[in-house]
């Protein structure tokens, strides 16, 4: 459907769901709508209404074409079956891109600039949180706003929901950001549904007594839960062969399904103990010693920097809340860890806020510390700068030489080893015959992870991505009944809507949880499109040919050690460029083997590590005076 054609656009994350059709079912007549009642400006409090009919829901919503904001939202939207755009369809990649650039900027200027003695932080949490407050807070904002100035030149009527109060953090499930940002930059040309509704909540252990004891002597690995069975091969041998005992203290439990790690830990095995920081009994949610007025000296220091700042005191509150939190688990961790002191923190490398808490508990105490960053392939960037450690361990020599080379840590305190692994960094279990062995050759086909699944934050490809998958999907008729295309989203993540969209059926996706390395033995080409991560480094080390597809804008401006990676295969621009270097890889020998000589090559010299003596490193870690020094 024609954006032009489409004046009136309801926007609803997943969390409005059901007070939009408890709303829906209270109206009379259905053909009036579901927004009348909300003219007047009063609160909407939903109650259990009756069931809605298929039929009804589709007469109440008929005149409106949905923008889905959340993968739930598209979900529910696919369900109707009614017309639907996507925010990365309203607006150019261009725009895409100058938000991502301008917000990342802005973002490190602002956290920059705070006053932490002003704050009463012990840290900067701003700082150390900057990539989580870019992705749920500036980069939404510059969307927004970019998707504003859409709708007034196209003149829409933008009806939107509103929870009271407005949630902005919200682990990624759903977010008010959109609809309060639409609320305040365009004023009377959107009509805002206003509601109070309960606001999702994580499932977390219960706070309750604890044998901290555990602790004393430890080593405390701190990786989210996530990253578990991919940090496992850290954590095994550091008791086996070390003696140590193993306290694992994620930031958040429960949230991801049983893997072989976590069954571990559950018995017990190995003196293994699992304490999550979120579950530290913190006397009060807010810290009582932070100045009243938090948010708004968050959102003063912003003046000039963030578009309308004067406009987001809610979204800024919010984030004092969320700081103040933060300030007061890492008081009581360092009060914890000073009556049980470990001997060593391994924490993950991941620039949100809430990942810091155990480094920088360390680093107040002067326990030594290893920080591991978050991917074989991260790189130091603007918006995610290393969190203070003792020591940093990577997965690759890539990775070592561009934090040497950024100069972002000391080149003498960092080490790329085989322990450190660059795959599953989710919950995987084994699936049989992923892709068959047969007379067809078999292309599998990559995508990324969104950046973020915050509303708006998660559009990051442009339509011209949905586009070449839907032409990825599509076999030319010269290569039709001897290839078989299938693909392999980034594990763990919510990115099927980006299928769906290029009409792609589940039966050519393989299941998320799945092992690309499983994968990897019956594949002949792998196709990355618009991405460039770990699956290059295992695919380069299956040694299977890699073509890079740069579809949209997204690769189009890479960073330099990306573009190095890219540049170890193929890149091809578009997707007719990728059929015909599968054509050549599958006609002319000498040019498949030129092409898996340069990735060994480039395998070989940068993408293994340098060591293969963790234990060792980590010992020395502990022992010596040195690194103890540094700790203090």
């Amino acid at each position: 459907m024609s954006y032009n054609n489409s004046p009136r656009l309801l926007a609803f994350t997943s969390a409005d769901i059901n007070f939009m059709v408890n709303a829906a079912s209270t109206v009379r007549p259905p053909s009036c709508g579901i927004w009348d009642f909300s003219l007047s400006g009063k609160e909407f409090y939903p109650t259990d209404a009756p069931s809605l009919s298929r039929e009804k829901l589709l007469a109440i919503l008929a005149p409106y074409t949905l923008l889905p904001l959340d993968m739930y939202a598209i979900t529910f939207a696919q369900k109707v079956g009614l017309p639907y755009l996507l925010p990365n369809e309203l607006i150019s990649g261009k725009d895409i891109r100058d938000s991502l650039n301008a917000a990342s900027a802005a973002t490190t200027v602002w956290a920059r600039s705070l006053s932490v003695e002003a704050l009463n932080w012990t840290e900067n949490w701003a700082y150390y949180g900057s990539n989580g407050f870019f992705q749920y807070c500036c980069y939404p904002v510059y969307v927004a706003t970019a998707l504003a100035r859409n709708f007034q030149k196209n003149g829409t009527r933008l009806i939107t929901f509103l929870r009271n109060p407005p949630l902005f953090y919200d682990l990624g499930r759903s977010s008010d950001i959109g609809a309060y940002l639409w609320t305040q930059i365009l004023g009377d040309s959107t009509l805002t549904m206003r509601y109070t509704a309960p606001c999702y909540q994580p499932v977390l252990p219960q706070r309750q007594q604890q044998d901290w004891s555990c602790l004393q002597d430890a080593v405390v690995f701190s990786f989210n839960e996530g990253c578990l069975a991919r940090q496992w091969p850290l954590m095994e041998p550091t008791h086996k062969e070390c003696g140590y005992p193993v306290v694992w203290m994620p930031y958040y439990f429960g949230l991801m399904p049983k893997t072989a790690a976590l069954q571990a830990l559950d018995k017990g095995n190995m003196a293994y103990k699992s304490i999550p920081v979120r579950a530290l009994p913190v006397p009060s949610e807010k810290n009582a010693s932070m100045p009243a007025d938090a948010g708004k000296l968050l959102q003063k220091a912003a003046d000039g920097i963030i578009p309308h700042a004067a406009q987001l005191g809610a979204i800024f509150e919010e984030h004092a809340n969320f700081y103040a939190r933060l300030e007061a688990q890492l008081k009581m961790l360092c009060a914890i860890w000073s009556k049980f002191r470990p001997r060593l923190v391994v924490a993950e490398n991941i620039a949100q806020p809430e990942y810091a808490v155990p480094l920088l508990a360390a680093k107040q105490l002067g326990i030594p510390s290893i920080a591991v960053p978050h991917g074989a392939l991260h790189v130091p960037a603007r918006c995610s700068p290393p969190l203070p450690a003792t020591r940093y361990a990577f997965a690759s020599a890539f990775t070592e030489d561009a934090f040497a080379e950024s100069n972002a840590v000391s080149a003498d305190v960092i080490g790329s080893f085989d322990a450190v692994a660059m795959e599953n960094e989710h919950p995987v279990q084994h699936h049989e015959n992923l892709l068959p062995r047969d007379e067809k050759i078999n292309i599998l086909v990559l995508t990324g992870p969104p950046v973020s699944l915050t509303p708006l934050h998660m559009f990051i490809t442009d339509a011209e991505h949905t586009q070449a998958l839907r032409q990825l999907y599509t076999i030319p008729p010269d290569l039709e009944g001897k290839a078989r295309v299938m693909f392999k989203t980034h594990p763990g993540t919510l990115e099927f809507w980006d299928y769906y969209r290029a009409g792609i059926g589940q039966e050519q996706i393989l299941p998320k949880n799945s092992i690309l390395a499983e994968a990897l033995v019956t594949t002949d080409i792998v196709v990355a499109l618009d991405y460039v991560g770990s699956p290059h480094c295992q695919a380069m080390r299956a040694d299977i040919p890699v073509i890079t597809c740069i579809a949209s804008d997204h690769l189009r401006n890479a960073t330099q050690y990306t573009r190095i990676v890219m540049e170890a295969g193929l890149v091809a621009e578009g997707v007719e460029a990728v059929w015909g270097y599968a054509r050549r890889l599958l006609t002319d020998l000498s040019f498949r083997n030129d092409c898996l000589a340069r990735q060994r090559t480039f395998h070989e010299a940068r993408l293994h590590p340098r060591r293969n003596d963790w234990i060792a490193w980590l010992q020395e870690t502990i022992t010596n005076d040195a690194y103890i020094k540094a700790s203090l």
